[in-house]
């Protein structure tokens, strides 16, 4: 929670404010996942790994290449081929799973 700090104005109203909170962790980049667009994903892909989207919030569901066609496992286990959108071609959010 943010601290609240009172001050005096010279009329003798008083203002509160408050500060942001302060960060105690900073999140190192580094060991944050690479983020990659739909033509790098692809690329990994091909090269037979699993590429989810940040998007989808769930690393159950990836795409790979499954006898020659694209795929989305999905969270029940089952793979499903993969019809890609508008999203899923613009999509920047793309990470190695």
């Amino acid at each position: 929670m943010a601290d609240e700090i009172e001050i005096q104005e010279e009329d003798d109203s008083e203002v509160k404010i408050a500060q942001s909170p302060i960060v105690t962790k900073i999140t190192d980049v580094e060991s944050s996942p690479r983020q990659m667009d739909f033509g790098e994903a692809m690329k990994k892909i091909v090269l037979g790994k699993k590429v989810t989207k940040l998007e989808w919030k769930d690393d159950k569901i990836y795409g790979i290449i499954d006898e020659t066609i694209l795929k989305l496992h999905k969270a029940d286990g089952k793979l499903y081929q993969w019809i890609l959108n508008d999203g899923d071609l613009s999509g920047e959010d793309y990470v190695e799973v």
